[in-house]
């Protein structure tokens, strides 16, 4: 009989080796397309502090600046892969002509906007909802990368915005250290701009896996440090917000950037200045 678990943490560097530890654990063999594969069927992860939300100090030895372009692209609805390709060039495999097929950013589009809206004008509301998931695109065969995240929702409970994920598909080493990061930027973004705290993220996901060549990876893992707290883009609205990511993408200056403003340019920064060390 399958089960459905449920895993709370207080964050991603405090606990994420225990989430990893629970695939390994608690995970069957499975290989899709071949490739042996340790999953765990429908999973949510709960984190109470979503401002802590990379895994830093746990071993996974973190590329922040993946991080940075993918919350990014989600906050100011646009893409840029060749930037996000310069700051990992294994991203270049999942590349079809100039763009990824399943790249999150032009698929928000102005979403983000309408979800604002609708937060402010009804507080209550169970309307708030980003869709990335596509059918009209995305039933069809032969693409290298569709998108592994189906839709959020956002919900104001307790003078609190609350988050929830779903996700088809996670790999918890490869994915899951970046895509909590970006998904919670989006949500203290939201919180932001609305003017009211951040409550509890919840990351659903229907296979949260990992494969047995980053086994040994797995098995390292530790518990990690809490760094400074990364709050999210602030602006005076959705359009100040959204084009303050844009900016921060294009490296044009800010005006009194944030800390975690500042945190997202270094990130690219230091991105760059490798890039142009490969050369």
């Amino acid at each position: 009989m399958m089960t459905a678990w449920s895993y709370v943490i207080d964050s991603m560097p405090l606990q994420y080796h225990e989430i990893v530890d629970f695939v390994l654990d608690q995970g069957s063999k499975v290989s899709p397309r071949g490739d042996p594969t340790i999953e765990v069927e429908d999973v949510t992860i709960a984190v109470r502090r979503p401002w802590y939300a990379l895994p830093t100090g746990t071993g996974r030895q973190l590329n922040l600046a993946i991080g940075a372009v993918e919350a990014l692209q989600l906050i100011a609805g646009t893409a840029r892969p060749q930037l996000l390709k310069q700051v990992s060039p294994n991203f270049e495999r999942l590349f079809e002509g100039e763009r990824m097929y399943g790249m999150y950013g032009d698929r928000i589009g102005n979403q983000l906007n309408h979800v604002v809206h609708k937060l402010l004008h009804d507080p209550d509301t169970r309307q708030a909802v980003i869709t990335l998931w596509r059918p009209d695109l995305d039933n069809d065969p032969g693409h290298k990368d569709y998108p592994c995240t189906l839709g959020m929702q956002f919900r104001i409970r307790n003078g609190r915005l609350c988050m929830s994920t779903v996700m088809r598909s996670n790999d918890v080493i490869l994915g899951l250290a970046y895509d909590v990061f970006q998904f919670t930027q989006l949500q203290l973004t939201i919180a932001n701009l609305i003017d009211v705290d951040c409550g509890q993220y919840n990351h659903h996901v229907f296979s949260l896996h990992l494969y047995e060549r980053d086994l040994r990876l797995a098995q390292s893992l530790h518990r990690g440090t809490e760094q400074n707290a990364l709050v999210g883009v602030s602006g005076v609205d959705v359009w100040d917000v959204r084009e303050r990511a844009r900016k921060l993408l294009d490296d044009v200056p800010l005006e009194q950037p944030t800390y975690t403003e500042m945190w997202y340019r270094e990130q690219l920064d230091k991105a760059t200045a490798r890039a142009r060390d490969r050369e």
